[in-house]
């Protein structure tokens, strides 16, 4: 496999410079055999560079190639060099432009001492420089950050827990491989999460003060695109807030205990009830830690019950440390809920819900316990089907957004148009429900109704009553919506590349994936692009099921555990030989976790494809269900790490330097580009059973949304670079 090099941009691309020894001209004098050997030498070269992703070389060593012989391949590959590199130095070049202006922005707040809102510009000019390396070592850049540091520290301190959250997500963002502002993050956002449940109104002050904050910051960085009032209540209210009695309904101590103890028995390495115990009380601490909570609960602003319940926690963190055993956690839960009884009053499952959050913060993020109010939602995300109206939702500036509906669905024959803007939910305003609490409100028994009021992008609002109905939602996707509602599988009709897309891997990925890859082979497809790029996983049968398709013989993934406990699923996953033999490029990014590391992990260490893009998210950790009172609840634990057919875990731990799957072509994008790429693959993923959606500002050359998409996405525009290449017979894998 090739090495990874950095797509970014070269003084090379820019000024048009040569990058290599030109090549000596070759005469008439030059013999037929001397000349095909030169050619030949030229195109080894420049496949070499190829693989390197020296795009600029390649160009100029064909080039010279061609000018030696007649080989219409080498006329094809030079002239797709040529439009690539085209359409990248666009791409380029505004990234490049927005750099610069990031640096102005952030001159701007520095100078009138708004750090706080210039740690974003400065996130921005790090996602956007060059060398990343360099930019962050560079003294202007480390006294912003210490400062950063500081504002984060004292937005803390002083309650401002958004803005704390902010920070420290920038700061994060900048260290990426620092676990000190990761875990800071996820303190705050604990925090944040405790005052969304319990004290709802103080979130949205908060919000509403930092709305206000921002647009005094918008009409310094630009008047003419800053909003041109204050937020109204509606921009900050939502009819849905979360009823933290209903959340809590059904949780119970035993439930607790059950957990704890498969905790300190399955954990994937040795854990104990003083580890847990002591998560615990830190989860109590926090919750007693965090203004703004004695607004519902008014015990934890009554100073001795405080210092009571506080010497209860100091006596059983002692006892934890003197002790390891069932009977002293069981002991320990029992002097918490007395304490709290005779002190804070806080309702037991209060003091259930945060011990929990708190002792399986110790283990992993991926550990939890799963409610009995959480537990129908978590059932129905592993079936991969549900009761709702069938449309696929986003959060836009505060609003639910329509991406589209699905087709043949309640939604679909409603008349629910890409693009339309749900404003409210039998009648309540939707104004700042996350796509989460709106599939709640949504879904629903079969045959019930549910009134959605949706605006248009034209400005028209009308109330459509829908049906609930089984929604099945597909997981395999192609490159483009027909007006049958069918998929087009070809990203490059001309040259019979296939575009494969999964979503998610459930139980009828591999299914549907079977069906996607006989329709490309029956078009006689010559090659593929498997796109697995924000897929967060999903079942790891479907991801050996789908590796296997591609695989001959040999180890798609192992599970090992630190300690000697029966993993579930096996230890290992073989492929059979009889796998799709095309020519493959798979597509991954920061966001293709579990599942879809499995995949691209094992097709790039048997060298059945190359991988493209960046480096994936590290989410290499297995997970066992455990039934929690006779099935009224359940308890995801850690059991095991996956590891590649190399030896490599995927799993992301604390401060490592490697995880994940690294891609043998390193092309990178900013979140601009990924946001534009993600509206133009909504455009073409959308059925259209409606008016055109609203267009997007692109240069004129760019007309449709394929073009658009290909001339915005390096990462597929690269690997569809690659495989007409490889068609045209350059040597890449």
């Amino acid at each position: 496999m090739s090495k990874s090099t950095r797509w970014l941009l070269s003084a090379s691309l820019v000024a048009g410079l040569s990058i290599f020894s030109a090549v000596p001209a070759w005469g008439q004098q030059q013999n037929p055999a001397a000349e095909m050997a030169a050619v030949e030498d030229l195109k080894s070269k420049a496949f070499s560079s190829l693989r390197l992703g020296e795009f600029d070389k390649t160009s100029q060593l064909l080039d010279e190639a061609a000018k030696l012989s007649n080989e219409p391949s080498l006329r094809k590959m030079t002239q797709w060099l040529a439009e690539y590199r085209t359409k990248q130095q666009f791409v380029l070049e505004e990234r490049q432009k927005d750099f610069d202006e990031s640096l102005e922005r952030i001159k701007k707040l520095t100078d009138r001492n708004l750090v706080k809102y210039s740690a974003g510009e400065l996130e921005f000019a790090f996602i956007h420089s060059v060398d990343k390396k360099k930019f962050i070592v560079e003294p202007w850049v480390t006294q912003l950050l210490d400062r950063v540091i500081e504002a984060a520290s004292n937005a803390e301190k002083t309650g401002n827990l958004l803005q704390a959250r902010s920070l420290y997500g920038n700061l994060s963002a900048i260290e990426p491989t620092s676990s000190k502002w990761r875990n800071k993050v996820s303190e705050v956002s604990r925090q944040i999460s405790m005052l969304a449940t319990y004290t709802p109104d103080l979130v949205e002050e908060q919000f509403r003060t930092e709305a206000t904050d921002r647009r005094a910051v918008a009409l310094i960085l630009d008047p003419d695109k800053a909003p041109a009032t204050q937020p109204t209540e509606e921009a900050v209210q939502s009819a849905f807030k979360i009823d933290w009695k209903e959340m809590l309904q059904g949780i119970r101590l035993d439930m607790l205990v059950e957990a704890i103890r498969n905790a300190k028995d399955n954990y994937y390495r040795e854990t104990s009830y003083t580890e847990l115990v002591s998560g615990g009380v830190d989860g109590l601490q926090l919750l007693l830690n965090t203004k703004g909570l004695e607004r519902t609960f008014p015990g934890l602003g009554d100073a001795d019950a405080r210092h009571q319940f506080l010497q209860t926690l100091s006596d059983i963190r002692l006892l934890a440390n003197d002790s390891n055993d069932l009977r002293m956690f069981s002991q320990s839960l029992r002097a918490l809920l007395e304490s709290n009884r005779r002190s804070l009053k806080l309702p037991d499952e209060v003091l259930i819900y945060e011990f929990a959050n708190g002792a399986f913060n110790k283990l992993d993020q991926f550990s939890a316990v799963i409610w009995p109010t959480d537990l129908a939602e978590f059932v129905k995300s592993m079936q991969g089907e549900f009761i709702g109206v069938g449309i696929q939702i986003r959060e836009e500036d505060g609003w639910l957004t329509v991406t589209s509906p699905m087709p043949d669905t309640p939604a679909y024959r409603g008349g629910v148009h890409a693009d339309d803007v749900i404003t409210h939910i039998d009648g309540k305003s939707a104004r700042g429900l996350t796509s989460s609490q709106a599939v709640k409100v949504i879904t629903g028994p079969a045959n019930t109704t549910v009134t959605l009021t949706v605006r248009s992008p034209d400005g028209k609002v009308k109330d459509l009553p829908l049906k609930r109905e089984l929604i099945k939602v597909a997981s395999v996707k192609g490159w483009s919506q027909t007006s049958a509602g069918s998929w087009d599988w070809f990203v490059d009709s001309e040259n019979r590349i296939g575009y494969v897309r999964i979503s998610t891997f459930s139980k009828d990925t591999s299914k549907e994936l079977s069906s996607a890859l006989e329709q490309v082979q029956k078009q006689n497809a010559k090659a593929v692009i498997l796109d697995l790029r924000h897929n967060p996983g999903g079942l790891l049968t479907s991801a050996t099921e789908v590796s296997d398709k591609f695989l001959g013989e040999g180890l798609i993934v192992s599970t090992r555990t630190a300690q000697d406990v029966p993993t579930s699923p096996p230890a290992e996953a073989r492929s059979t030989p009889d796998d799709v033999d095309l020519p493959m490029i798979v597509l991954v990014n920061q966001c293709s976790a579990s599942a879809s590391e499995i995949v691209s992990g094992a097709l790039k260490d048997h060298n059945r494809a190359l991988v493209v893009g960046e480096r994936t998210f590290g989410k290499g950790s297995v997970q066992m269900i455990f039934p929690l009172a006779n099935g009224s609840a359940r308890m995801r634990l850690t059991m095991s790490h996956y590891f590649l057919p190399s030896g490599r875990c995927i799993h992301h731990e604390d401060d490592s330097a490697e995880w994940g799957v690294d891609p043998d072509l390193t092309i990178d994008m900013t979140p601009e580009q990924m946001a534009m790429v993600n509206r133009l693959r909504q455009r073409m993923d959308v059925v259209r059973n409606g008016p055109a959606t609203r267009p997007i500002d692109l240069p004129a050359e760019f007309q449709t949304p394929e073009q658009q998409l290909l001339s915005n996405d390096p990462q597929l525009s690269t690997a569809l670079l690659l495989l007409r290449m490889k068609i045209a017979g350059a040597p890449l894998m």
